[in-house]
């Protein structure tokens, strides 16, 4: 969940809360896990395809990531979804298991990411700037363009913050 989305649903719950309390007569307190995840990383991986689609026509076939190959252009993809799943709080075992890897390769694939934004690649950062949009556009409580949206269930989530207390 990003730092965004976070305050957007803090604001929420506070207007929620408050009536809550006034209807109930009842203390709240609330607690926001900094470790709840909203973005799966299926979603993730999808983003990630769509730019490869997109901007590498003759890869339109790959429908995967998880497909182990040498080629740059796919590879840079998959390092971008590990790093992003990866800030997204997944761990390095699971992103392994999606991609049908092992974790080391996982923690592999996270490193060149991290090298390739220190080394400001500008192919890099296209993408993880891409799949960071799509993320913030489609992904969250509230979705900023629920036309193009695939998933418009609902979300319902546990809200906690490592022990810090939110009193309304």
């Amino acid at each position: 969940m990003t730092e965004n989305q976070q305050n957007q649903l803090l604001d929420e719950l506070q207007k929620n809360v408050r009536s809550l309390i006034k209807k109930y007569n009842i203390q709240l307190k609330i607690f926001f896990d900094k470790k709840t995840t909203m973005v799966k990383i299926q979603d993730i991986e999808k983003f990630a395809l769509e730019h490869l689609h997109t901007n590498y026509p003759r890869f339109a076939h790959i429908k995967t990531l998880s497909e182990k190959t040498r080629i740059r252009d796919i590879m840079i993809h998959q390092q971008a979804a590990c790093l992003i799943a990866h800030n997204c709080k997944h761990t390095k075992t699971y992103i392994g298991q999606h991609f049908k890897r092992d974790h080391s390769s996982a923690i592999n694939s996270i490193t060149q990411a991290e090298n390739y934004l220190w080394s400001k690649d500008k192919t890099f950062i296209e993408i993880y700037n891409y799949i960071n949009n799509k993320i913030n556009n489609y992904v969250g409580t509230i979705s900023n363009n629920s036309e193009e949206q695939d998933n418009t269930e609902s979300m319902s989530i546990v809200v906690f913050n490592e022990g810090e207390n939110i009193n309304f």
